[in-house]
């Protein structure tokens, strides 16, 4: 289940792929999204994560970007970090470890 999770969520993401304002790529433990958001500084950025999507929103007084990723649940919110440098947001949104295995008495 795990695999159909994550590969839907970068399927989503592969069509970011040939766009020239976001990337997506998968970085073994994490995804990393990278947003251009040239003229916007940290303060005009607001970014909010639920467990089904990620917004991005950028806003000044000359203009307005939104960016809305859908996480398949399959990032762990609370982990998420992110950084603006150049004009370039970097989003690091860590997986959800799943692979966990616990066992389960019956009674």
């Amino acid at each position: 289940m795990y695999y159909k999770l994550n590969k839907k969520f970068m399927d989503y993401f592969d069509q970011f792929e040939t766009t020239k304002h976001a990337k997506i790529k998968d970085s073994g433990d994490v995804y990393i999204g990278e947003f251009e958001l040239a003229g916007f500084s940290k303060d005009d950025i607001e970014i909010v994560a639920t467990d089904d999507d990620l917004q991005i929103h950028a806003k000044n007084d000359k203009r307005e970007k939104k960016f809305n990723l859908t996480l398949y649940s399959a990032v762990s919110i609370s982990d998420i970090s992110s950084e603006t440098k150049d004009g370039l947001l970097t989003v690091t949104m860590p997986k959800k470890c799943v692979s966990e295995q616990v066992k389960i008495k019956v009674k």
